[in-house]
Formats: structure tokens, sequence, C-alpha cells
């Protein structure tokens, strides 16, 4: 949805869009394929960085080259980037907590999922549970897990979570990857969680 949104908007201004980049969550599979992209001199990328550190020195050559780059979603902050666009993370964590506990009341017990390192996933994480020690202090977390948008992990790690937490109402992940393996835990366990998550 993402790309096609992009390519619309590209056609709209008489430019073309291209799509690349790695189907792993391989922070060096990605730096390599946007270094790929820089060889055909494009006018410019638009880049959704895994991490943000390792992606400084390339944004910047790319820079340093005469190529745009805008960071979307998540960001490289201490990079030369000409833009960076992303939708509201803390808004959305709110809203997160906001639906959980209308649905399982202010004195529950819930867990969230992570994909550590991914500047707008870690956001969500940290937004929503500030959020609730803020608004909601009898809400209580009873586990936090990275799971890396791999829904095996998830599944694991859900099922873990729900045989130390017999009590466990909810579950927050900040991705659409994990929510699977999530989803399969908790429907094999016959217990009422409910989970939110971003994105797809």
């Amino acid at each position: 949805p993402v790309f096609q949104g992009f390519k619309q908007a590209a056609e709209s201004l008489g430019c073309t869009a291209v799509f690349s980049g790695t189907p792993d969550y391989d922070i060096a599979k990605q730096i390599a394929s946007f270094e790929q992209d820089l060889v055909k001199k494009p006018a410019g990328i638009l880049l959704h960085p895994m991490q943000a550190d390792p992606f400084i020195d390339p944004i910047n050559a790319a820079i340093a080259s005469g190529v745009s780059v805008t960071t979307f979603a998540a960001d490289s902050p201490k990079s030369k980037r000409t833009a960076y666009v992303t939708s509201d993370n803390v808004a959305e964590a709110k809203f997160a907590a906001e639906e959980i506990v209308k649905t399982v009341g202010d004195s529950a017990e819930y867990a969230v999922l992570e994909n550590p390192g991914q500047s707008n996933h870690d956001l969500r994480v940290t937004a929503f549970i500030s959020y609730m020690e803020k608004n909601y202090p009898k809400m209580k977390l009873v586990g936090r897990q990275p799971t890396n948008q791999d829904s095996n992990a998830a599944y694991q790690a859900v099922t873990t979570m729900l045989q130390a937490n017999p009590n466990l109402a909810a579950i927050w992940i900040p991705e659409a990857g994990s929510a699977e393996g999530a989803v399969a835990a908790v429907k094999e366990s016959g217990k009422k969680v409910i989970i939110m998550h971003a994105d797809v």
C-alpha cells in the first residue's frame, strides 16, 4: 500500500517510481540494496531504514552525490537526510491504550511485543507504556518481549506469557509481522485476550 501511494504521487508529478529492497529483515542486505540503487543515479530515494545509525554514512554519501533521501515511518535523524515523513506514533500508542482500556477495564494485565532498534516501533512501545503508567496506574505490565516482526517468535513469546500470566488481558504490538503468531497463540490457548497492533 505504501508503494502504491508513492507510485501514484510520482506519476502525478511526471516521475517514475521503482520499488526495491530486500525481503529479509536484515540491515546489511537493506544497505546493500540501497547502495545498488545509488549506482542507478536516481533523483531521489524514499527510504524506510530498519535501523537509524547504520544508515548515517550511506544516506550522507547519497546526499553528497546529489541524490535526495527522504526517510519515512522510521528515521535516521543523525544523517543529512532531506526530509522525514511519519505518522504520529505517540497518537497511535495513545489510541491503542485507550481502546484496550475501553475493552478490558483500567485495572488489567497487559504485555507488549517489540521490534527493538526500529525508531517508529520503539516510540510506539515506549509511548504506550508511558501513557498507561501515567493515565492508568492500575494497568499492570506483565510481559515485554522482543519478537522482531517474526510470527514464530511471537507465537512462542505469547504462549509463554499466557502460561506465566493467566490473567493477561491485552497485548500491544507496534507492527503487524508479530500479530499472526500472537493471534495463533491466543486462539490455541482458548483465552480471551485483546490484541492491538499497528500497520497492516
